[in-house]
């Protein structure tokens, strides 16, 4: 499993102080399981023990930090992809997106996850800024061309190791569905 190029993954991996991900659905005990369980390093350290036994610690860079705190250190116009899956707020999202736009190279693609109406924070940040657009079942994509951001739909997912692997959870299963929309969003 090679990737050409590298994947730069950007999170704090960090407690969710009890902030509700999914503002309409009150997932509260589940918030505060996951904050005892993962608590100080251990997400992190989850995450970096999945790299390598994936085989994916060569291909990828791993930057802790806020979004709004790493995305503007980044060269601009160097990423072919920019996959957003992190909070769910609207000014979390809107904020997400206006520090990537500058990130995505020409004919790049901006992407996006959960656009759906369980997360209508991510979904109102979208189309504040793009309008409307069709998601391939919950992800968003946009090409650049130039100044202009046109609207894509990737195809559905059909990965036959994934499908077979239900077990698949946490980090190895966003950094999976990164990787597979990278390689959906790049044939089109």
């Amino acid at each position: 499993h090679s990737i050409a190029g590298k994947v730069v993954c950007v999170d704090a991996w960090e407690s969710l102080d009890g902030r509700n991900v999914m503002p309409l659905v009150d997932h509260s005990r589940t918030i505060q399981q996951k904050d005892a369980a993962f608590g100080g390093d251990e997400a992190f350290s989850l995450f970096m023990h999945n790299m390598r036994s994936m085989g994916f610690s060569n291909e990828a860079m791993t930057l802790r930090g806020m979004s709004r705190d790493v995305l503007p250190l980044l060269k601009p116009a160097s990423f072919a992809l920019v996959f957003i899956d992190a909070s769910h707020f609207y000014e979390d999202v809107l904020e997400d997106i206006r520090n990537s736009l500058p990130l995505v190279a020409d004919g790049g693609i901006l992407s996006g996850h959960d656009f759906d109406p369980d997360h209508p924070g991510v979904m109102q940040a979208v189309r504040e800024c793009f309008g409307e657009i069709t998601p391939g079942d919950t992800i968003w994509s946009l090409r650049r061309e130039g100044a202009r951001w046109i609207p894509v739909c990737p195809r559905p997912i059909e990965d036959p190791l994934l499908l077979k692997q239900p077990q698949i959870v946490g980090s190895r299963a966003l950094f999976k569905e990164a990787f597979l929309a990278y390689e959906q969003l790049k044939s089109l």
